[in-house]
């Protein structure tokens, strides 16, 4: 059971998962028929997707990799929320910069001809503070 106390069915194989809603009935009672319920049009890419997903494990008993192509933007989620914690820590800018770019570059670059380190971290800083604000659930679809 979900927050909500809606049923739900999570399954995984190590790294990737899905979660399917239980809509009608309980999967506490014994077997079960599955009914895959696609309303409207929103979000339809990815529920095709979850429908393929649990295709390929019923068939394979696990989720073949190229059906979780790796997320676009998680690299700039993890460097968003690097940078974010250093914030909190009360790291300052420069500190920052090195834990996420690396020493080399913010040794070769800090007190170059232009600040582009100093606004990258000042940038990403500000885009994780959006998204621990309530940002995030965008993602979520």
């Amino acid at each position: 059971m979900d927050d909500n106390g809606h049923e739900v069915l999570l399954l995984c194989d190590g790294p990737r998962q899905i979660q399917l809603e239980v809509a009608n009935g309980t999967l506490t009672a014994g077997p079960v028929r599955l009914h895959a319920m696609i309303t409207g049009f929103d979000h339809m890419p990815s529920k095709a997707q979850t429908l393929l997903r649990l295709d390929a494990f019923q068939r394979l008993g696990r989720f073949p990799k190229t059906l979780f192509p790796p997320e676009r933007g998680a690299v700039k989620w993890a460097k968003a929320l690097r940078a974010f914690d250093g914030a909190q820590t009360g790291a300052n800018h420069k500190e920052i910069a090195t834990q996420v770019f690396g020493a080399g570059i913010v040794q070769d670059e800090w007190n170059g001809r232009s600040d582009f380190l100093r606004a990258r971290v000042q940038r990403l800083i500000k885009y994780a503070r959006k998204m621990v604000d309530g940002g995030y659930k965008q993602l979520l679809g």
